[in-house]
């Protein structure tokens, strides 16, 4: 054999021993692997292991070393038996934990905050995490749902969409977001010009109407009653100010822009679920003319509010539902009426729609279920929404269709939803009311009421009315 056949061989001994000590090395990190993943040996006893001057570490690279052991520490990435020593399923939260220079904090991944200490030991590991939260607690405070940094603000964000189904186009729109703090921190003069040009009955119906189909000037004319051109006229041309309506040429169909569509029909549905708070903005305004309930200025009289409730039990006396009336009178002013009549109706009368009850007693312009009082030389009749408006607190109870519901009120306002709080097979309604103390000086007197209960006698000898006086 020649000498360069000889430095040929001795290359290609060297290189199958440098491969072979690679393959040496190989397995020997394998086998560190499978021996810190058994669940049978401690935590310490692999922290040992990887670090100890025998053991695999010396025979890797720096980089290498420093990245088991950050497998080891309490900021170790990922554990095929879940949580250290637990020898349960690999946990979600530890799959998205990233090392200690990863973009993540461990106490970040998911799950409820401050969780994640309960499912692990208190092996080396759980010792590390419960220093290390101590120590960023001291620095920074205890962690809360608000360390998050949170593109659309501290108070949250609303996430709307919809679709629309016109008569001549259909609209998708794409989920949005707006952050709640950028929209309080918006301009409140633009807000307000915004709503002062929708705030007119009209411009709303005739919005109402192009929504749903293309209508011309005549066209809405006829289907809004509107009485002049002009009028129309007026309001047509502010909402085509405003971009909030086009007209597809002259003389022709008007139209809501797509781009308008989804912001206004998002304005209705706001304004639906405020609509409650006209009724209540009618009571406040009732209260401010109370002269015009009772025909004077001042001197209120509080037998008024309870004349208008024991008049609407005597009609139903009357349409031969109730033959009892029960009236008391309270220490602190209050007075309540008692009757077996059917009672006001709780369902509403149509879906989304407040019950009957509430609706009674809340809607001043509401009559079919509520026979007005009228003082003399009074203005206006006094209703039961009247008597809850003029009181400054007011519970009723229904016995109807086998339950008791309740629900209070304070100036008007209910205070919670229509509760059902019993069974019974009686009907009937109770009504206590406490008349406001601003408007009204003097409680109810026993021998006025008296005086009045046997006129009802009187006219009625089957109904049985009855006071009594209480504390």
């Amino acid at each position: 054999m020649t000498h360069s056949s000889n430095e040929d061989m001795a290359r290609i001994i060297a290189e199958l021993d440098r491969l072979k000590t690679i393959v040496e090395q190989l397995a020997a990190s394998q086998t560190g692997s499978m021996e810190r993943d058994d669940p049978h040996s401690t935590g310490q006893e692999r922290l040992q292991d990887s670090h100890s001057p025998d053991g695999q570490d010396g025979r890797h690279s720096p980089r290498e070393r420093h990245r088991q052991h950050d497998r080891h520490s309490s900021y170790g990435r990922r554990s095929p038996d879940g949580p250290r020593g637990s020898g349960s399923p690999r946990g979600r939260h530890d799959e998205d934990a990233r090392d200690l220079h990863g973009s993540d904090d461990p106490y970040r991944s998911s799950g409820s905050w401050g969780q994640h200490d309960s499912h692990r030991p208190h092996g080396p590991r759980g010792r590390h995490d419960r220093h290390d939260r101590h120590e960023r607690d001291e620095r920074h405070g205890p962690r809360g749902p608000h360390d998050r940094h949170d593109p659309y603000g501290e108070l949250g964000e609303l996430h709307y969409s919809g679709r629309f189904h016109g008569e001549f186009n259909r609209i998708r729109w794409e989920p949005q977001v707006r952050g709640v703090d950028k929209l309080l921190a918006g301009d409140t003069g633009e807000a307000a010009k915004v709503l002062a040009a929708l705030g007119h009955q009209q411009r709303l119906d005739i919005l109402k109407c192009v929504l749903r189909e293309k209508l011309t000037g005549p066209q809405l004319i006829e289907k809004l009653n509107m009485g002049t051109t002009g009028q129309l006229y007026h309001h047509l041309k502010a909402l085509l100010g405003a971009d909030l309506l086009r007209q597809e040429e002259r003389g022709g169909a008007y139209f809501v822009p797509d781009n308008r569509a989804l912001p206004v029909l998002l304005l209705l549905a706001a304004a639906g679920d405020l609509k409650e708070t006209a009724a209540y903005m009618d009571m406040a305004q009732a209260r401010g003319e109370a002269g015009a309930y009772f025909g004077t200025e001042q001197g209120y009289d509080p037998h008024a509010l309870l004349w208008e409730l024991l008049e609407n039990s005597v009609l139903e006396h009357r349409a031969g539902y109730g033959s009892r009336i029960d009236i008391f009178l309270h220490a602190d002013g209050s007075f309540t009426v008692s009757d077996n009549g059917r009672g006001i109706p709780t369902a509403a009368l149509n879906a989304g729609e407040k019950p009957q009850l509430q609706a009674v007693l809340t809607e001043l312009g509401r009559s079919d279920l509520s026979e007005p009082y009228w003082v003399p030389g009074a203005e206006k009749g006094i209703s039961v929404a009247v008597v809850n408006a003029m009181a400054q607190r007011l519970t009723v109870e229904i016995r109807r269709d086998g339950r008791i519901s309740r629900q209070e009120y304070r100036h008007g306002i209910p205070q919670s939803e229509l509760q059902t709080v019993g069974v019974t097979s009686e009907t009937g309604m109770t009504i206590t009311v406490l008349p406001d103390p601003e408007l009204f000086q003097e409680a109810p007197s026993a021998p006025v009421i008296e005086a009045k209960l046997e006129a009802i006698r009187a006219a009625y000898p089957e109904l049985s009315v009855e006071l009594h006086l209480q504390g």
